[in-house]
C-alpha cells in the first residue's frame, strides 16, 4: 500500500500544479483518507460552521488533530485553548466522523485557516486538506 501511495505522489508531482488545481474530475474531498476541512457560508446570525471530516484508513488506530483558528474569531463551540487552537485526540476505536465547530467575528475579511493532523497512515503530521480560507462579512 505504501508503495502505491508513493508512486501516486510521484505522479502528482510530475504533473505539476495543474494536477493539484484542477480537481473537478476527482472524487469528493470528504471521501479521502485523512482530515478534510469544509468551511460553510455564514448563517443569518453571522456564525460560520467549520466541518472537519475525519476519514481514517483501514489500519489507522489513532488521530491527533490541531486546528489553528485566526485570532479575529471567537470559537463558539468546540474545545479550544486561549490561543484559538482546537485539539482533537482519539487513541482507540477511531471511525469516520465529522467534527463541527462554530465561529463568529466582528471584523469582516478573508482569513487563512490552517491545521495539521497525524494518523498511523502518515509518519509525520500533514496539513489538513480542503478549504483554507474563511470569509466573514
Amino acid at each position: 500500500m505504501k508503495r502505491f501511495i508513493i508512486i501516486l505522489l510521484l505522479l502528482m508531482v510530475g504533473c505539476g500544479e495543474e494536477a493539484l488545481e484542477n480537481d473537478s474530475d476527482m472524487v469528493d474531498d470528504t471521501a479521502q483518507i485523512g482530515v478534510v476541512r469544509e468551511v460553510l457560508p455564514a448563517d443569518s446570525s453571522g456564525e460560520i460552521s467549520v466541518n472537519l471530516h475525519i476519514n481514517p484508513g483501514p489500519d489507522d488506530t489513532y488521530y491527533i488533530i490541531e486546528e489553528e483558528v485566526p485570532k479575529e474569531f471567537q470559537i463558539l463551540t468546540g474545545d479550544h485553548d486561549s490561543n484559538n487552537h482546537i485539539k482533537l485526540v482519539e487513541i482507540q476505536g477511531i471511525q469516520q466522523m465529522t467534527y463541527t465547530y462554530r465561529l463568529k467575528t466582528d471584523t469582516p475579511g478573508t482569513y487563512d485557516i490552517q491545521g495539521k493532523y497525524a494518523m498511523d497512515s502518515n509518519e509525520n503530521t500533514v496539513p489538513i486538506l480542503g478549504d483554507s480560507t474563511i470569509t466573514a462579512s
